[in-house]
């Protein structure tokens, strides 16, 4: 069964990418003697890694030193051992030498955040330095949160030539011609979402709801068509999936999503990867008999033909006994609405070869967990990962990527939430998504198992 956790969070929207952040700081080291003025110009992906570089001096970058540092998000605990939602920081360390001479006098540093109530999200509050095991924390003149409107190239040209990778993300315009077959490309969005259950009906349409929105944004940023199909509340049943599945009939060049939010269970002596879904109208009915494995729901899209083919299912993969649980989601900082990457789109959904692809958000014998505000947490990283990859900040973009950083980003969650108490090693949860891909002409090559 599905796994509930409850507390509120902040939700990326669609077509930009706000769980992106892109900051400038200025700030010094007054407190050590250091009389160096530092700028930095950090990027936060949708996933919390990231990179800063920091450059010695506010004019231009001739002559001064600019370095590079990888960055990755920090997550600490409260007295009771679970997460602290309302801080983390962001570790930067090992630079790279980018310009100038030598690097910088500090072996690490970090971009401390902290919750504001006012937005319930995490804002930048202190950056620390250290240097040989000492810490201090540097006087901030300036944090801002940069967006397409406050993004002037004046400013990013301290930071990055006009030839790096990152300035044409941010300055580049895609080309958004489509030829006259992929005009007649249709997306078939199909959502089948458990909205009626007493423990998870309120997260399931949390998650239909975010799954037709990203979807339709998409087919409206691509400038193609889509259907849309649902079964939710009073029309959820196995005949209702079935009949739907039935009715499907993509052209040869469309665009097939299955997406499944509700409860889901291994069947006693049936030995296979994916989960079987509950879609019981109510729970006097066998879930034995009113259910259906997903890996045999992708086979039959597969079988219809369309071009590329995506099938995705929050559920468990479980003892369909098993109980819920309570936790909370990862604090999230402000976004920076960057544009997504036409480009990007079409690499993912408008390849020409033959493509499907099946995920499902937890392994045999693993529950996956879920917030009636938040939705599934793989649903959710799922989301982030897609819509990070879109991003005009990634290059070079594949469906590997957008689903193994899912999966690694679920797992991490699950590493920081405890299933039960008390709160102690034994008792984190354990949740890892696994998915396969079939291309044409090429045996399905399975990940994350």
């Amino acid at each position: 069964m599905k796994f509930l956790f409850i507390a509120c969070i902040w939700v990326c929207a669609a077509i930009k990418v706000p769980c992106q952040s892109v900051y400038h700081f200025e700030f010094s080291r007054e407190a050590v003697g250091d009389t160096t003025s530092y700028s930095a110009f950090f990027i936060r992906y949708a996933d919390g890694n990231g990179m800063v570089r920091i450059k010695s001096g506010k004019t231009d970058k001739n002559n001064l030193q600019l370095v590079e540092m990888k960055t990755e998000p920090v997550f600490v605990n409260d007295s009771s051992g679970k997460q602290d939602v309302s801080r983390l920081y962001y570790r930067a360390n090992d630079p790279e030498e980018i310009s100038g001479e030598g690097i910088p006098g500090f072996d690490e540093i970090r971009f401390c955040f902290a919750l504001n109530p006012d937005t319930n999200l995490l804002e930048p509050a202190v950056i620390v330095i250290l240097d040989h095991e000492k810490a201090d924390t540097a006087v901030i003149y300036k944090k801002e949160l940069l967006d397409n409107q406050s993004m002037e190239k004046e400013l990013v040209l301290r930071f990055f030539e006009e030839s790096d990778p990152v300035y044409i993300s941010l300055f580049s315009n895609n080309t958004r011609g489509l030829t006259p077959v992929e005009k007649k490309i249709r997306i078939n969005l199909l959502i089948v979402a458990n909205t009626n259950d007493t423990d998870i009906g309120e997260s399931c349409n949390n998650d239909m709801q975010r799954a037709e929105e990203t979807f339709s944004n998409l087919a409206e940023f691509l400038g193609i068509r889509i259907n849309v199909t649902k079964i939710f509340g009073n029309t959820y049943n196995k005949a209702a999936v079935e009949n739907m599945l039935k009715k499907l009939s993509p052209a040869p060049d469309d665009i097939v999503i299955f997406y499944y939010s509700g409860h889901g269970f291994q069947k006693k002596g049936v030995d296979r990867p994916y989960p079987f879904i509950d879609l019981r109208a109510n729970t006097r009915q066998d879930y034995k008999k009113e259910s259906i494995n997903i890996e045999d729901i992708f086979l039959a899209i597969d079988k219809k033909g369309a071009r590329f083919n995506l099938v995705l299912s929050d559920c468990c993969n479980n003892d369909p006994t098993s109980q819920n649980t309570v936790a909370k989601p990862d604090p999230q900082t402000r976004g920076s609405n960057l544009n997504w990457s036409f480009d990007n789109c079409r690499a993912l959904f408008l390849n020409k070869r033959k493509m499907s692809v099946l995920m499902t958000a937890a392994k045999q014998g693993q529950k996956a967990s879920s917030n009636n505000s938040f939705g599934g947490f793989f649903s959710f990283y799922f989301k982030a990962s897609l819509e990070d990859h879109l991003s005009a900040l990634k290059k070079n973009i594949s469906w590997y990527q957008v689903l193994e950083n899912a999966r690694k980003e679920t797992i991490k969650k699950a590493d920081r939430t405890y299933c039960s108490k008390p709160y102690i090693p034994e008792n984190i949860c354990q949740q890892t998504p696994i998915y396969k891909v079939q291309m044409e002409g090429l045996s399905a090559m399975p990940g994350g198992n």
